[in-house]
């Protein structure tokens, strides 16, 4: 994982502040579960991954073989060549689709960080949302015991932001701020927080290798359709070869 200026920032304050553990805790605690999903995620692909190289091929041979097949000889002759290379096609538009899916995902993460648009578009996706918010939340009061503020009240920043933090947080915020007991309040929200974004990170680890197998199926099934549509004309052919 590379580094942010976020995470830079927290560095430089902590060990401004003597209290460069409680830093790396958070962090090591950060780094850890985005890995883990990370992990979750890619061994789920592994099943659909293995499918979709078998089915292609399986398809492609098994329509190409009932177009080649016609009772006058007129069918398209079966040729390895181009069997082989109608397979590469399609294994070329699985993998580009898939390229532009993970780059396009990589495009949104990033602009959501200076877009207030993309990044409310994110938060409304199901699942990574939620994900997205309960991270979010976590982060800031884990930093916020690190940071030393300074200046206008804390409630009011986080008001003035009910998109970004939940109201019911904004308002315990505000209750330690007045009562002194800011530094505690955070610390025990950031781990309520821990635990949501925690929850739901392993739900987007649990759904996301379903829904690419579930693509995976859809675009197999389709190969699958072209194979039996084949078949279906050389029944007919050899039924009626005026067909």
């Amino acid at each position: 994982n590379s580094i942010s200026a976020l995470e830079e920032e927290v560095i430089d304050a902590a060990e401004s502040g003597g209290r460069l553990e409680m830093a790396f805790s958070h962090l090591a605690g950060y780094f850890r579960r985005i890995d883990q999903t990370r992990r979750r995620i890619l061994k789920g692909a592994v099943y659909p991954i293995v499918l979709i190289h078998l089915a292609i091929p399986a398809t492609t041979i098994a329509t190409m073989s009932f177009r080649s097949l016609s009772p006058d000889l007129s069918g398209e002759p079966f040729d390895f060549a181009t069997v082989t290379e109608q397979i590469f096609r399609n294994l070329g538009i699985a993998y580009a689709v898939g390229i532009v899916v993970l780059l396009a995902g990589y495009g949104l993460h990033s602009m959501s960080r200076h877009s207030a648009g993309v990044d409310h578009v994110l938060n409304r996706l199901p699942m990574i949302g939620k994900a997205r918010k309960a991270v979010v939340v976590e982060r800031f009061a884990r930093v916020f015991v690190v940071f030393l503020l300074a200046g206008n009240p804390l409630a009011d920043a986080l008001y003035a932001a009910p998109r970004a933090f939940p109201n019911h947080f904004s308002r315990a915020m505000d209750a330690a701020e007045q009562s002194g007991q800011l530094d505690q309040a955070a610390a025990e929200w950031g781990g309520i927080y821990a635990e949501e974004a925690r929850d739901e990170m392993e739900r987007v680890a649990e759904w996301t290798p379903k829904l690419f197998y579930w693509a995976i199926l859809v675009f197999v099934g389709y190969l699958i359709i072209k194979a039996v549509l084949s078949y279906q004309d050389l029944l007919m052919n050899l039924i009626d070869p005026s067909y």
